[in-house]
């Protein structure tokens, strides 16, 4: 992502009760909602039968260093299945991060040159066919960090589209596009409730229920970029005004974030001020509305001495795409699974 002055997606985790003997009542926590057999999940801690009382764990603490948000079954990792082959026409550079995929891993945006590109394939195991030029989406400017939601109608992005008093870009702003039966996107609408004035907004996540965003954005006077959250109660409704999310940013820069369809899980971008380098991060919490717990890298995917961005993460929880220039070649996109 290239938000300004620095170089920052989704899925819950669906995993199955299975039987594990020996947990008690209130030894393990349940970010995914799943428990062990015999026991259930209750504000995210696993309770056995006809317990109610209060219990000494705090859930949400944060998820494995390994980036699975459920420490509390059989440890998964992710695991780097390569880099994505993303075919450009002849002579367009192949430089590409921002990655968005529709739920069912067919349709795929990215941003290349400033612009958002769109590319299909026929099934998940498929390739992907030359990437195109989005023009209903992009414009004479900047555009950056898109967002699909899962059903693959509206896409939510950042643009210096709008123009100053005299006629430069502006700053980066959030901006919505609706796309029609037959698969035509209307003009994109800035939506000045993510995205006052006098701020600079990127990276709107949105949740496929299309009832909360979060956005990265300088808004608190800070000079460097911190997450934020809205919720509104109906689509279509006004967004409430963004609020920090105080257990996540640090000093560093919080950018990129996706949120999970259950909105348990966070994946965003850290960039160290220092290096400009950026690494995945994740954080969990019990439930939709309450804060995230402490954020923690996803040691398996950072690849030291290189910048990797941008995530986006499938339904299930098990796909990962993400942005890295760790190949050598410029940013490129790359797949992982959690396995």
């Amino acid at each position: 992502m290239k938000t300004f002055s620095m170089i920052i997606s989704l899925g819950y985790l669906g995993l199955g009760a299975c039987y594990s003997p020996g947990y008690k009542d209130c030894e393990i926590t349940c970010a995914s909602g799943a428990c062990p057999s015999g026991l259930s999940c209750a504000s995210g801690v696993c309770r056995s039968p006809g317990q109610s009382g209060a219990c000494n764990v705090t859930p949400g603490d944060g998820p494995d260093s390994d980036g699975d948000p459920t420490p509390d079954g059989p440890p998964r990792q992710w695991r780097i299945i390569g880099e994505v082959a993303l075919p450009f026409p002849a002579g367009v550079s192949p430089i590409a991060d921002d990655p968005t995929l529709t739920s069912d891993l067919l349709e795929m945006y990215v941003v290349a040159g400033g612009k958002i590109w769109h590319t299909l394939r026929s099934t998940p195991a498929s390739p992907w066919l030359t990437a195109m030029p989005e023009m209903a989406l992009s414009s004479n400017y900047q555009e950056d960090a898109p967002h699909i939601t899962g059903d693959g109608k509206t896409m939510y992005f950042a643009s210096n589209r709008l123009l100053t008093p005299a006629g430069a870009p502006g700053s980066f702003d959030v901006w919505v596009a609706e796309r029609d039966a037959a698969g035509t996107w209307a003009m994109p609408v800035l939506d000045r409730d993510l995205s006052p004035a006098t701020t600079q907004d990127s990276g709107p996540g949105i949740s496929d229920d299309r009832l909360t965003v979060v956005l990265d954005s300088d808004r608190a006077g800070q000079s460097n970029r911190d997450l934020f959250v809205s919720v509104r109660g109906v689509v279509g409704a006004a967004w409430a005004p963004p609020q920090a999310m105080a257990n996540v940013n640090t000093a560093a820069d919080e950018v990129s974030p996706v949120i999970s369809a259950d909105r348990r899980t966070l994946y965003f971008q850290v960039t160290d001020p220092a290096t400009r380098e950026g690494d995945l991060w994740m954080a969990t919490r019990p439930d939709g509305t309450q804060p995230f717990g402490t954020p923690s890298p996803i040691t398996k995917l950072n690849a030291p001495d290189f910048s990797d961005e941008d995530p986006w993460v499938s339904p299930d929880g098990n796909t990962m795409f993400f942005a890295s220039n760790r190949g050598g070649n410029g940013m490129k996109i790359w797949e992982a699974h959690l396995e």
